[in-house]
């Protein structure tokens, strides 16, 4: 239950602190908000494979919790 309420306060602050005003910059992001709203109405733990990852370091988009340098 902690996981849902910690995804569900991350959505809103990205919606909130990203939303609209920041146009195609921020498309990814909002995608990403919108694979959360998914994840979180199927009860779902398991991040997509075709979720949007762009917005994001390399690092971060290979999974590496390595120094990316």
């Amino acid at each position: 239950m902690a996981i849902r309420r910690r995804r569900r306060m991350f959505i809103l602050f990205a919606e909130r602190k990203v939303g609209e005003q920041h146009g195609p910059a921020a498309q990814g992001v909002l995608a990403a908000v919108q694979t959360l709203r998914e994840m979180n109405a199927d009860n779902l733990r398991k991040v997509p494979a075709d979720a949007p990852t762009a917005f994001a370091g390399r690092a971060r988009r290979a999974g590496s919790r390595a120094d990316p340098a």
